[in-house]
């Protein structure tokens, strides 16, 4: 099961701008090629059948890349964040599952049913390793993972993971990304090849901001890192979108306990004290957000439960947050 890290990263990945960038420059070369409007969304969910046993597996990302409508190749991404030594081994899982998928699809459209493919087409699976520490530590290839020896290779068909380490990737590829992914990318390279972190002034507006934050705040950026991120006129783009987003779902929760209030005869309803200054309230989230992305967690979900003052007290405990 992909740990946090992974899913934000998995959120982002999907985004079909992104998705195709990330295709464009490193299958294609940095030749524009997918465009997102080419892209079409595949359920990643399958259901493998093996002696058997059944077996539910889930990919990251799935894409039918189908320009001018018409089924060309279907694309993967898997996001990685830690080592696996069991990677082509998962890989040559997933590509089996698929092939499987479009036999069952292509037999549907010869007996006249309903169908997403009418001719078989090659899968591509890309795995991205994301990770703003240390490099890659697993096996790329089935017979490395199996521990085959030169004569054990013989007759073997052998399985090679396409796997791109984005830190050990050259300075002139990242900065051919155009997406989102951009500020993912160079975070982690900063991180790895320098040891901090400068967003570099490249004037590329920022784009999918809240998933942009969760992806950098998983990769280990705290509040330094994203007030780099400024509009124009200098105001802090991240955190005033960190802090616009908590306040509408707040609101939302003071709403909802009027109306609970006046059910229940309590005319003032929920209250949310403001007994914290406006300005301390404000820090002390702010140092809270900070605190659960670097222990890997999910910004936006700890956001959540922070609207509710009794889970924001216990936030506040748990991280030590004072």
């Amino acid at each position: 099961m992909a740990n946090d890290k992974d899913k934000t990263q998995k959120i982002i990945t999907s985004i079909p701008e992104v998705f195709a960038d990330i295709y464009n420059v490193l299958l294609f070369k940095n030749g524009r090629h997918i465009t997102p409007e080419g892209l079409r969304e595949l359920d990643p969910k399958r259901e493998v059948t093996f002696l058997g046993d059944i077996f539910d597996q889930e990919e990251d990302v799935v894409k039918m890349w189908e320009p001018e409508r018409r089924p060309l190749m279907i694309l993967t991404l898997e996001n990685l964040t830690k080592g696996l030594s069991e990677l082509p081994m998962k890989i040559l899982s997933y590509l089996g599952a698929g092939y499987r998928w479009e036999l069952h699809q292509i037999r549907a459209a010869k007996e006249g049913h309903a169908s997403q493919l009418e001719h078989y087409v090659p899968i591509y699976a890309l795995v991205l390793y994301l990770n703003a520490e240390k490099s890659f530590s697993g096996h790329l290839t089935l017979s490395e993972q199996l521990g085959l020896d030169e004569n054990g290779k013989k007759g073997f068909i052998d399985i090679k993971v396409e796997m791109i380490d984005v830190g050990s990737l050259p300075r002139e590829i990242i900065d051919t990304f155009t997406s989102s992914f951009f500020w993912v990318a160079d975070f982690i390279w900063q991180k790895r090849n320098l040891g901090t972190y400068n967003k570099p002034e490249n004037g590329m507006e920022l784009a999918n901001i809240l998933e942009l934050i969760n992806a950098l705040t998983a990769m280990g950026a705290g509040i330094p890192e994203l007030g780099q991120f400024r509009d124009k006129d200098g105001r802090k783009i991240m955190l005033n979108e960190l802090n616009r987003k908590f306040e509408e779902g707040r609101e939302e929760g003071r709403e909802e306990g009027r109306v609970e209030g006046r059910e229940e005869g309590r005319v003032e309803g929920r209250e949310e004290g403001r007994v914290e200054g406006r300005g301390e309230g404000e820090s002390k989230l702010l140092k809270l957000f900070n605190a659960v992305a670097r222990a890997g967690k999910n910004v936006l979900e700890a956001m959540k439960k922070a609207e509710n003052p009794q889970e924001r007290e216990k936030l506040y405990a748990e991280y030590g947050i004072s």
